[in-house]
């Protein structure tokens, strides 16, 4: 039979791997509060270019923010190095050569939650891709952490703008020509009855055609 050794040191196992690892654990055994656990290889650590701090006597660590992806970037996190007020990810005391780990309390999350609340999830690698430029890692949620659509409000449609359409002022020539046909109408109205007579018919088109002319001035 063939029997294969189990490491010791499930961190350990993982140093020299390019790879990030993420899972779900208790914060304590006193309490139900749940966190996410990441590691991050040192290799990975370098090839995003962020600075390992070799100083402390117990442990090495980083810095680093998590950003969470929402609305088109939903089902994602951005990591990025905040040497002021990231979250620490080291190495474990007084080991060398781990992955640098750490862990963020789901409350703290605004657009992510756990499917299942009752059970630890083991540390487990994920998908990721790292911006050399940018020094960003961008690493894809496993299926465990589901996005809220709800946690982003509703944005106000902007009002919709009422179009009135100008109103033509008349020009000069327009004017003109309805003051000239006002006048041609006066006239024929004026040469309806002559001494108390009716025009006959054909006499009455002949002084239509007059107002015609007017207006093709």
């Amino acid at each position: 039979m063939a029997f294969t050794q189990i490491a010791k040191s499930a961190m350990g196992a993982h140093a020299n791997k390019h790879e990030i690892r993420m899972g779900s654990r208790f914060q304590s055994k006193s309490t139900s509060t749940r966190s996410i656990y990441f590691a991050i290889t040192r290799a990975v650590v370098a090839q995003a270019g962020w600075t390992i701090d070799v100083s402390g006597a117990e442990r090495d660590i980083i810095q680093i923010a998590v950003n969470e992806g929402s609305e088109e970037d939903a089902g994602f996190l951005l990591l990025s190095e905040d040497t002021e007020k990231g979250y620490v990810f080291g190495t474990s005391r007084g080991v060398v050569g781990n992955s640098m780990a750490g862990s963020v309390s789901v409350t703290r999350f605004r657009h992510y939650v756990l499917n299942d609340m009752s059970q630890e999830i083991e540390p487990a690698p994920v998908e990721f891709t790292v911006d050399e430029k940018e020094h960003t890692i961008l690493v894809q949620c496993p299926d465990w952490l589901r996005y809220n659509p709800l946690s982003v409000p509703n944005k106000p449609k902007p009002p919709v703008k009422e179009v009135v359409a100008p109103v033509a002022k008349p020009t000069f020539q327009s004017t003109r020509k309805a003051t000239e046909a006002e006048i041609a109408f006066d006239e024929l109205m004026a040469e309806q009855v002559v001494d108390g007579t009716a025009r006959n018919r054909q006499e009455r088109r002949l002084l239509s055609k007059k107002v015609q002319q007017h207006l093709r001035r």
